[in-house]
């Protein structure tokens, strides 16, 4: 990581999307006009790039492959990554934290994704990987394929976070195919953004590069929760949404080295709903992880009567005994959380509810690596 960096108007956060999926999430970032925030998009699959709209595309390829992609084998996106050129160095240089984002069950971003990162990570900056795991019903090869993806990117990278497609439904309801990509995309667009902004934009009570890179840098495998809330308790219950998110689970927060918690919260919040929030916090994640715990506050303008707080969760430093292979989270007792009540306010710190992180899942996961 840079020594160098003297003030926040210096910093610059770099969110690349490698392949298809990946790029496809970053071209959504990229149209929320982020500030100090570069998007960019790397594929071989020239054509599909060229229909992202975003001003930075990177189109790699390798021998023979015309711009025609790498009919999903990673080693080919390896191929491709290492003959990228002056392109790839470009994309290098400069970022203080990068962010990329890939589908793991792909060529281009199982393969080029890691490479890049390493790249990054030799250049100074933070890289941290967002691999979207396959769906269950892609069969063995894409979920070995994912798991040697994740085991590559964790040598190089500072930290990879895993994004699981099987999505419990708030209701209990059967979820579409496009609702279950939509949510994914949501997830990961929300988390991701509001890292972002955590970095390059200054708040009341604000955590640093130095902060971040605590929690990131070198941390192994990394788990990201975003949640936000309107109306009474709106902070204590975007704490609460974070930590059900479906980015996370008991099984990826157990054992966890270090946590950031930034909390993104109207002018008028009072201390006491601070407090509540942290408190609540703490209760639902002290047993699940063992050291280093960051916080940030950011106050924004309120716009009507209604309150409204983002609380985004990032737990990192998991040790593959933390992360066994083939261990689903439905081995673990689980209870349901209780239904909220919409006029509730106040914490009193008696009944802790469970989050849906803990809920038993029947969902077939990527094993983990070993």
């Amino acid at each position: 990581m840079n020594d160098g960096v003297t003030g926040r108007e210096e910093l610059r956060v770099r969110i690349i999307g490698v392949g298809g999926v990946g790029g496809r999430l970053a071209a959504g970032i990229g149209r929320l006009g982020l500030p100090n925030v570069d998007v960019a998009a790397v594929d071989t699959d020239h054509a599909s790039l060229s229909r992202l709209g975003l001003n930075w595309t990177v189109p790699i390829g390798y021998e023979g492959s015309d711009g025609r992609g790498t009919g999903k084998r990673a080693e080919k996106g390896v191929e491709a990554a290492d003959a990228g050129g002056p392109e790839i160095e470009n994309l290098v240089a400069g970022g203080q934290v990068a962010v990329l984002l890939a589908s793991f069950g792909g060529g281009t971003g199982a393969g080029a994704a890691p490479v890049i990162a390493g790249r990054l990570h030799k250049a100074g900056a933070v890289a941290m990987i967002v691999g979207i795991e396959p769906f269950p019903f892609e069969g063995e090869a894409r979920r070995d394929a994912a798991r040697k993806a994740a085991e590559f990117a964790i040598e190089v990278a500072d930290c990879v976070v895993l994004v699981p497609t099987c999505l419990p439904s708030e209701d209990g309801a059967e979820m579409t195919f496009n609702t279950t990509v939509s949510a994914i995309n949501e997830h990961v667009t929300n988390a991701v953004s509001t890292l972002a902004g955590v970095i390059v934009q200054p708040g009341s009570f604000d955590m640093d590069l130095g902060d971040v890179g605590r929690v990131l840098a070198k941390s192994g495998y990394a788990a990201l929760g975003y949640g936000c809330e309107h109306g009474p308790g709106a902070v204590a219950e975007a704490v609460r949404s974070a930590c059900s998110s479906s980015l996370l689970d008991a099984q990826r927060l157990t054992g966890a080295g270090s946590v950031l918690l930034h909390l993104s919260v109207a002018e008028r919040t009072t201390m006491d709903e601070i407090e509540q929030a942290t408190e609540l916090f703490s209760r639902l994640s002290a047993s699940l992880w063992r050291g280093d715990f960051v916080l940030g506050v950011t106050t924004r303008p309120q716009n009507g009567e209604e309150q409204t707080a983002a609380a985004l969760v990032i737990c990192s430093g998991f040790s593959q005994d933390d992360l066994p292979a083939n261990k689903q989270a439905s081995e673990r007792s689980t209870e349901e959380l209780p239904a909220r009540d919409p006029d509730a306010f106040y914490y009193d710190g008696k009944n802790i509810d469970i989050p849906t992180f803990l809920r038993r899942s029947r969902c077939s996961r990527v094993p983990r690596p070993a």
